[in-house]
């Protein structure tokens, strides 16, 4: 080989070497954002499974690491989901040590007293009577108002003026809205939603099917 192809050879070789070491460093950058971008912001799927677990602060019946771990976002003018909710109840007695069931607030905007009915559960489980609220607006629900919450309240021992005073306090509030953002979150479109372990449960309401469903975790 004569030094005229010695030198073009040098050259190519050289070439291929300084491309290879661009792509690699390319590769590396894009890579290294890629792990960034990962790293500073939770993809959907895990935001999902944190808003999908029981929290400290979630109304429950039974106690949290149950082996079916049932979530119902809920509105408390909504006939499915006073259906749903009775079903649940039910689930829960046959299941009391296996279920726990926790109840979200996601009052829906067509429902006039729906947000009202959820800060006066939320005003009732500071005294611990969030299920006796919960349950005995769902019993009065076709003829829920504000004065029918009101009257509710007085039932269960509350002061009906103390209690109304109350009905407008932010703290109560903020409470609903909180469940309202994280179901928002989600993407929910519907009442009842309910969760079953952090799946969606797209079966019938009754007792039996969701029991069903459940005895797969149990």
């Amino acid at each position: 080989m004569n030094d005229e192809a010695k030198q073009k050879l040098i050259r190519i070789i050289g070439t291929i070497v300084v491309l290879v070491i661009i792509i690699g460093g390319v590769y590396f950058l894009v890579k290294k954002d890629a792990q960034n971008r990962n790293n500073s912001s939770p993809s959907p799927s895990t935001e999902q499974s944190a808003a999908l677990t029981i929290k400290d602060d979630d109304w429950l019946k039974g106690k949290k690491g149950a082996k079916a771990e049932i979530i119902e976002y809920s509105d408390f003018q909504c006939p499915a989901c006073a259906y749903a909710s009775s079903s649940l109840d039910e689930v829960y007695q046959v299941y009391p040590n296996e279920a726990a069931i926790v109840y979200r607030h996601f009052p829906l905007p067509n429902h006039q007293f729906a947000f009202d009915a959820a800060v006066a559960s939320e005003i009732a489980g500071e005294s611990g009577k969030f299920w006796e609220m919960h349950d005995t607006i769902f019993v009065n629900q076709e003829k829920i108002s504000r004065d029918e919450i009101l009257n509710i309240a007085q039932s269960l021992g509350f002061n009906r003026i103390d209690f109304d005073q109350k009905m407008n306090d932010k703290k109560y509030k903020d409470a609903v809205y909180k469940d309202q953002i994280e179901g928002e979150d989600l993407k929910l479109d519907h009442t009842p939603t309910i969760y079953i372990n952090g799946i969606e449960y797209s079966g019938n309401l009754d007792k039996d099917s969701i029991i069903n469903e459940i005895k797969k975790y149990l």
